[in-house]
C-alpha cells in the first residue's frame, strides 16, 4: 500500500488553484532561489507556460521546503508531466484523485497495486 507520504507530492499537484490573476505569473529570472529550486524541472519550458499556470506553480512551490528528500524527488519527477496537462486533463486528474482517496483503504491499496503493476516496464522478449 502506498504510504500517505508518497501521495503528498501528487496531492500538492492535484490541488493547484484553478484560476489566479495573470499578473502573478512571474518571469523565471524574478523567482526566488527557493522557487527556482522547487520548479527546476520546468526551467526550460517556464516561458511557454501560461501566466496563470506559472502563478499556480509559484504558489505550489511554497510547500516544497516542507517535503522530505523522497517527497522532493517524487515532486520533481511528476511536475513536468503535470505542467503539460491541459486544464481539462488536470480537472480529470483531480477528480480521479478525490475519488481514489474517498475509497476504503483496502480497495485503494488494491487499485494502487494494480496501477503500479501496469506501469512497470515489461521485460524485453526479443533476444
Amino acid at each position: 500500500m502506498a504510504k500517505p507520504a508518497r501521495l503528498v507530492p501528487l496531492l500538492m499537484l492535484a490541488v493547484l488553484p484553478l484560476a489566479v490573476p495573470a499578473d502573478e505569473g512571474a518571469d523565471w529570472r524574478t523567482l526566488t532561489p527557493a522557487q527556482r529550486e522547487a520548479l527546476a524541472p520546468l526551467a526550460d519550458v517556464w516561458a511557454q507556460l501560461p501566466a496563470d499556470q506559472r502563478a499556480s506553480l509559484i504558489r505550489l512551490s511554497a510547500g516544497y521546503p516542507r517535503l522530505n528528500q523522497r517527497q522532493r524527488r517524487l515532486f520533481h519527477e511528476r511536475l513536468p508531466y503535470w505542467a503539460v496537462l491541459t486544464p481539462e486533463q488536470r480537472a480529470v486528474a483531480r477528480q480521479n484523485y478525490h475519488r481514489l482517496s474517498a475509497l476504503p483503504e483496502q480497495e485503494r491499496a488494491r487499485i494502487l497495486q494494480r496501477w503500479q503493476g501496469a506501469c512497470e516496464p515489461k521485460p524485453n522478449s526479443n533476444p
